[in-house]
C-alpha cells in the first residue's frame, strides 16, 4: 500500500496529547484509509503494529493527490471529508464521532463515508489529470474562552490551473455541497531558457494564506491573489546544489510562517504587508465595507469613502451617499451645494447631522453654525408634513361633498364608488404623516437637548416664531429654565389660565409681583389659588395687583378680601399695611 495523502486531525494539536487521534490516508489505488498513530506499550521498541481499516473506495480508480478533514464550527460531530484526484474533487458530508472513537472499535468515517461515496458530489475537471495537491486555509475566530481554527478556503491543483473557493458551513447534510465562489485561475506563463517563449508550467505543490494562493515550482514560488486572480508575487529560488530542485511547500498557520525545502536547504518565505492592496481591491469591486476594513490610513479611508459617496449619488441614495460625504474630507460647501439641488431638505439635514458627529467639542463656531442650520432644517420638514395633513384633509373634504352630491343621481354610481375607494386611504395617509411628524419632532427634541450649550437662544426663539412653531417654542423655554419668558408668552396669548400654572410650578415672587396685577383683573380666582400656596410672599407688595381689581356684588366673593384674610388668620401676617387695607376692603 503505498500513502499518496493524509488527512490530520485537528483535535490532536489542541489537546495534550501524543496521538494524533483518528486520521484519514488516501493510496494510490483510490482507497481512503482510518487509523490513529499513538506510541505502544513497549518504549523500547523499535516497531509498533498500527491498526488500519479501509473505509472506503473512490468510484473511479484513481490516485488520492489530496485528502482533508473539516469538523463543523457549529455542529461538532459533523464533518467534511474532501478527496482530490488528478480530475476529480469529492465532497463528503456526515457524522462523525471522533471524541468516542480510541483503540480497535468500529472506524468512525466509515459510515459517512459509505454514504457520501455511495452517490458522490464531486467537480470535475477534464483534461489530463493534474498534481491534485488540495489545501485548506484555516482562520481563527474566538469562540468563548477558546480560540478555534474554522476553515474557510481551500485550493487544487489541476491540469487547468487552481480550482479554489470558499468553504462555508452551515446545514449541509448528506449530498450537499459547502463550497462556495468556486473560481479557476489559470498558471501563470515563464519565458522557456531557450528561445524566450511563453510557456506554462504545472506547479508541483501549494498552499494558502488568507489572500493568496501560494505556488511551488521546481526553482521559484509564485503568489497568485485570490481576489483579482493576478499573480502578486514571484521569486527565483537557486538551491545549493546544481540539478537540485525544490521538493515542497508548507505553510504553519498558528504562526503564519512559509517554509520550502530542497533536498539539502530550508527556505522561509517571509510574508510582509500581505493585506497592503486588499482595501484597492475590494475598492474596484465597490467593496467598500471590506476597503475600509483594510485600510491602513486616513488617506486611503478617504479615498474609499469618496468613492463610495460618488458611486452612491449616482445611485441617486442620497441620504447614504451625504453619510459617507460627511466622514471624507470633501469641502463642506460644495457637498452642501450638491445636496442643496436635490431640494430634499432630508437629505441635507443627514450630511449636517454627520458632519456635526465628526466635529470635536472645541469647534464651537461650527458646532453652533449646525445646530442652529439643524433646527431651521427640522422645524422646515414639520411644517412641510403639517401642509401635507393639512392638503389631504381638504382633499378629503372636498372628495366627501363630491360623493354626497352624486349619491342623489343613479348615473354617477359608478363614479362615486371610485371617489370612495381613493378616499378610503386618507386616513392610513394622515396617520402616516403624523407618525413621521412625531418622529422629526422628537429627532430635533434630542438634539437641542444634547446640544444645548451650542445653541443661540434669541435665534432658537426667532426660528420658533417665523415658523408658527409654539410647541418648539415652550420646550426650548422650558429647557433652558426661561419659565418668565414662558409667562410672557402666554400672557401674550391672553391665556391667563397657563401662565398661572407656570407661576404656581416655577414662578419666583418677583414673578407673582410683576404678573399678578394682570392676572388678578383677568383670572381672579385662580390667581388667588396659587397665592395662597405660596409661603414664600410678602402680602403687602401684592396690594397693587388687589387694587386694579374690581369686584362687583354679582361674581361672588371678594377675592382680594379672600387672600389678606388667609394671610391674616393662616399666616399670622402682622404688617400694618396689610392691615390697613384689609380693613379697608371691609
Amino acid at each position: 500500500m503505498e500513502i499518496t495523502a493524509v488527512a490530520w486531525n485537528g483535535m490532536a494539536w489542541s489537546t495534550a496529547t501524543s496521538s494524533t487521534r483518528t486520521i484519514l490516508l488516501g493510496t494510490h489505488d483510490g482507497k481512503v484509509y482510518e487509523t490513529e498513530l499513538r506510541p505502544g506499550n513497549d518504549a523500547k521498541a523499535k516497531r509498533s503494529d498500527i491498526p488500519v481499516k479501509c473505509i472506503a473506495e473512490l468510484p473511479v480508480r484513481e490516485r488520492v493527490t489530496g485528502i482533508a478533514m473539516e469538523a463543523f464550527p457549529a455542529r461538532r460531530k459533523q464533518h467534511l471529508v474532501l478527496i482530490a484526484t488528478g480530475t476529480r474533487m469529492y465532497q463528503v458530508i456526515g457524522a462523525a464521532d471522533l471524541e468516542l472513537q480510541s483503540g480497535d472499535k468500529s472506524a468512525a468515517f466509515e459510515a459517512m463515508m459509505h454514504a457520501g461515496l455511495a452517490n458522490p458530489n464531486f467537480q470535475e475537471i477534464p483534461g489530463m489529470p493534474g498534481t491534485g495537491s488540495l489545501t485548506i486555509h484555516h482562520r481563527e475566530t474566538q469562540s468563548g474562552a477558546r480560540v478555534q481554527a474554522i476553515a474557510t478556503d481551500f485550493a487544487w491543483l489541476t491540469s487547468m490551473g487552481v480550482f479554489f473557493g470558499k468553504l462555508s458551513f452551515g446545514a449541509q447534510e448528506t449530498g450537499d455541497s459547502v463550497v462556495e465562489n468556486a473560481a479557476l485561475i489559470p498558471y501563470p506563463t515563464a519565458l522557456a531558457s531557450d528561445d524566450d517563449t511563453s510557456v506554462i508550467e504545472q506547479p508541483s505543490a501549494l498552499s494558502m494564506t488568507e489572500f493568496h494562493i501560494l505556488l511551488q515550482y521546481s526553482d521559484r514560488i509564485c503568489a497568485l491573489n485570490m481576489l483579482n486572480n493576478k499573480l502578486a508575487f514571484e521569486q527565483a529560488i537557486a538551491p545549493g546544489n546544481s540539478g537540485e530542485l525544490l521538493q515542497g511547500l508548507t505553510v504553519d498557520e498558528s504562526k503564519r510562517t512559509c517554509w520550502l525545502h530542497s533536498p539539502s536547504k530550508i527556505y522561509e518565505l517571509v510574508v510582509t504587508d500581505e493585506d497592503r492592496d486588499v482595501w484597492s481591491i475590494y475598492l474596484a469591486r465597490h467593496q467598500f465595507d471590506a476597503a475600509l476594513e483594510r485600510c491602513y490610513n486616513d488617506i486611503q479611508r478617504d479615498t474609499v469613502l469618496r468613492a463610495q459617496a460618488e458611486h452612491l449619488f449616482a445611485a441617486k441614495d442620497y441620504a447614504h451617499s451625504a453619510e459617507c460625504f460627511a466622514r471624507t474630507s470633501v469641502g463642506f460647501e460644495e457637498v452642501v451645494l450638491r445636496l442643496m439641488d436635490i431640494k430634499d431638505n432630508r437629505v441635507l439635514r443627514t450630511y449636517l447631522l454627520s458632519k456635526l458627529s465628526t466635529l470635536r467639542k472645541n469647534d464651537l463656531t461650527q458646532i453652533t453654525l449646525l445646530v442652529m442650520w439643524l433646527i431651521e432644517l427640522y422645524l422646515s420638514i414639520i411644517g412641510d408634513i403639517d401642509a401635507k395633513i393639512t392638503s389631504i384633509g381638504a382633499t378629503a373634504a372636498s372628495s366627501a361633498t363630491q360623493i354626497s352630491a352624486m349619491d342623489n343621481t343613479e348615473a354617477a354610481s359608478s363614479s362615486s364608488s371610485g371617489t370612495r375607494s381613493s378616499s378610503e386611504g386618507v386616513p392610513n395617509a394622515t396617520a402616516a404623516y403624523k407618525q413621521e411628524r412625531a418622529e422629526m419632532q422628537k429627532e430635533l427634541y434630542a438634539l437641542v437637548e444634547e446640544r444645548k450649550s451650542a445653541v443661540d437662544p434669541d435665534t432658537a426663539y426667532q426660528l420658533a416664531e417665523s415658523h408658527g412653531r409654539r410647541d418648539f417654542w415652550l420646550f426650548y423655554a422650558s429647557l433652558r429654565g426661561d419659565y418668565e419668558r414662558i409667562v410672557e408668552y402666554w400672557m401674550e396669548k391672553e391665556e391667563h389660565i397657563r401662565a398661572i400654572e407656570v407661576l404656581g410650578h416655577y414662578g419666583t415672587p418677583d414673578m407673582f409681583y410683576k404678573y399678578s396685577p394682570a392676572l388678578m383683573g383677568a383670572e381672579p380666582v385662580a390667581l388667588v389659588d396659587i397665592l395662597m400656596r405660596q409661603p414664600n410672599l410678602t402680602p403687602n407688595k401684592l396690594i397693587p395687583a388687589f387694587m386694579r381689581y374690581g369686584h362687583d356684588a354679582f361674581s361672588g366673593v371678594n377675592q382680594s378680601i379672600r387672600y389678606l384674610r388667609f394671610c391674616i388668620q393662616k399666616q399670622l401676617c402682622r404688617d400694618p399695611v396689610v392691615y390697613n387695607y384689609y380693613l379697608t376692603l371691609l
